[in-house]
């Protein structure tokens, strides 16, 4: 940490941007949901946030399928990790694609993946906002889900996003695969960012 730097402690960001931050925040990956519908408006809500993402000279290379049939979720669940079969109770899935050709390359650097991924964090805090509880799955059978969705061969799936109302009080299993899965430890900003040189 610079000398004579303090750390930016969260009420005074809060203070700053209130709504964002608060829904950076509550963000939170979420395992369990409520068997409740999603509302088609409120996904198209959570699509357009998707939109205003920034990409690579502007031409947005992501592609997003938006699974609601409870039969095509549990097929999309059975081709995921074992750790990933909870997302088959999801009550919606968004499937994050995207096209390689509509996207660059930077020192042999994908930048398709970069491109999809920040318009699929645009969705998931749009999502968080909304009230929802998303969580970002990254082990999944890419051909399995192709074959099942009908994804043409040029276009690669980069994650799924399971969506739906989180359960309020976390049954032990989500407490479990939640501690197995990840920390809510956050690392604080002077172990992680770098002034003018490394």
């Amino acid at each position: 940490m610079k000398k004579g730097r303090k750390r930016l402690r969260i009420p005074v960001i809060r203070r700053i941007y209130a709504d964002l931050f608060d829904t950076i925040m509550a963000r939170s990956s979420e395992r369990d949901f409520l068997d409740k519908e999603i509302d088609y408006e409120k996904i198209d809500v959570i699509m357009e946030s998707a939109r205003w993402a920034p990409s690579w000279q502007n031409k947005q290379c992501w592609e997003y399928i938006v699974v609601k049939n409870k039969n095509l979720i549990k097929e999309i669940a059975k081709s995921s990790s074992f750790v990933n079969l909870w997302i088959a109770k999801a009550p919606c899935i968004i499937v994050s694609c995207a096209d390689p050709s509509l996207s660059g390359f930077r020192d042999g650097l994908p930048y398709f993946l970069v491109d999809t991924a920040i318009a699929t964090e645009h969705l998931v805090l749009a999502a968080t906002a909304l009230g929802f509880g998303t969580c970002w799955v990254g082990a999944f059978n890419e051909e399995k889900i192709k074959e099942l969705l009908e994804i043409p061969e040029n276009i690669r799936i980069v994650a799924l996003i399971p969506i739906g109302y989180p359960v309020p009080q976390k049954p032990t299993r989500v407490t479990v695969t939640n501690l197995i899965l990840s920390s809510n430890r956050r690392k604080w900003t002077d172990e992680f960012v770098h002034w003018e040189k490394w």
